[in-house]
C-alpha cells in the first residue's frame, strides 16, 4: 500500500500539469463543468415547454446546447490567445546594449605584443 505522503504528492503533480493556455487540467474541467451546469438550466425550461416535440428537435437543441457551450469557452479561453498573440507583436526589450554604445563607452585596450 503507498504511502498517504507518496499519494498527496502525486495528486498535486497531476493538478499541477498545465493545459497549453496555461491552465491546470483541474481548472480546465471546473470551467467545464460551469458551462454545462449554466446551461442545463436553459435546457430543462426548454424541454418543459417542449415536452411533444420528436427526437429529431430534441437532437438539434442538444446540438445548439453544446455550441452554445464551446462557444462560451472559447470566448473565455480565447481571450487570453489574443492577448499573448498581441504580447509577441510588441517590440521586444533590449536586454543588451548595442556594439556602438559598448565601443563608445569604453577605451581601447593598449595590446603589447607578447614573444613566445
Amino acid at each position: 500500500m503507498a504511502e498517504p505522503s507518496s499519494l498527496s504528492s502525486s495528486c498535486f503533480s497531476s493538478q499541477r500539469s498545465e493545459t497549453q493556455k496555461g491552465f491546470t487540467d483541474p481548472e480546465m474541467a471546473a470551467a467545464q463543468q460551469l458551462m454545462q451546469l449554466s446551461g442545463d438550466e436553459e435546457d430543462n425550461d426548454c424541454k418543459s415547454k417542449n415536452k411533444g416535440n420528436p427526437d429529431g428537435e430534441e437532437e438539434e437543441l442538444e446540438q445548439n446546447q453544446s455550441e452554445i457551450t464551446s462557444a462560451k469557452i472559447e470566448e473565455i479561453f480565447g481571450r487570453e490567445e489574443e492577448e499573448e498573440e498581441e504580447k509577441q507583436l510588441r517590440p521586444r526589450k533590449r536586454r543588451y546594449r548595442s556594439l556602438v554604445h559598448i565601443y563608445m563607452t569604453t577605451e581601447p585596450v593598449n595590446v603589447k605584443k607578447v614573444r613566445c
